[in-house]
């Protein structure tokens, strides 16, 4: 059976005002009050989704941070082990009378550019030096000839 109050009367709370107002009683306008409170309680549902992903993010962010600061001292730990160990090299390559190069030092990259600016340079030295012995090499063997005497018949 069905109980013929309202469910505020069964729970004891007290009719609203404005429910008993009998155009309020239309059944298109309680369908309108019907819709927007589903449309206010899902509005309350994505407000609090995304406080939820709010605070998700913001936790995030604080764990990249702090990853990030890790990564740097990381980083600087193993840039001080790199220039400690840089500098054991050049002591023992003058240890042992070698030359050390300052491209020793470089990263990749630059390292590579130098060493190739270098090989050009040697490259265009040893062309100069190659092109100077080849005009000693011609000089000598101009006054090394024999020049014919000028009345010298030819045989």
């Amino acid at each position: 059976m069905t109980d013929p109050r309202s469910l505020d009367d069964i729970l004891g709370h007290p009719s609203d005002p404005e429910n008993t107002d009998p155009t309020i009683q239309n059944p298109t306008i309680q369908a309108a009050r019907e819709q927007v409170d589903v449309l206010n309680r899902s509005l309350m549902m994505i407000g609090d989704s995304l406080i939820t992903a709010n605070r998700s993010l913001h936790q995030q962010i604080y764990a990249m941070e702090s990853a990030i600061a890790a990564l740097r001292a990381a980083s600087q730990n193993v840039n001080q082990s790199l220039e400690t160990a840089q500098g054991n090299m050049s002591r023992l390559f003058v240890t042992l009378g070698m030359e050390y190069e300052d491209y020793f030092k470089m990263n990749g990259m630059d390292r590579a550019k130098e060493i190739a600016r270098r090989k050009m340079h040697d490259s265009e030295f040893e062309c100069i030096m190659r092109k100077a012995r080849e005009e000693r090499r011609q000089k000598r063997a101009r006054r090394g000839r024999k020049r014919k005497p000028i009345d010298a018949p030819e045989s």
